[in-house]
């Protein structure tokens, strides 16, 4: 293999990595839009309660790190975005 098909291969593995992080920080938009839509959709219903004591704070935990909760996801998108940067 030569010096420029080396520097091929790199760069190519580098821009899919980058494709794969874009992914993964598309997917917690997903979750952030999700969060918003349920809170909006369960708003002043008897599933309100249900919905902020269970739903949300799942959807949020397998988001990330950054959150409010005592509980945490074995593994969420946050870690997998770390992961997949090395």
């Amino acid at each position: 293999m030569n010096d420029v098909d080396f520097a091929d291969r790199t760069s190519n593995h580098d821009d899919e990595r980058l494709e794969r992080l874009d992914m993964l920080d598309e997917a917690r938009g997903y979750i952030d839009e999700a969060v918003r839509l349920i809170r909006e959709a369960t708003r002043g219903t008897t599933e309100e309660a249900g919905a902020r004591a269970y739903v949300i704070p799942t959807l949020k935990m397998c988001a990330g790190n950054d959150h409010e909760y005592l509980a945490n996801q074995p593994y969420n998108i946050e870690e997998l975005r770390a992961a997949l940067q090395e």
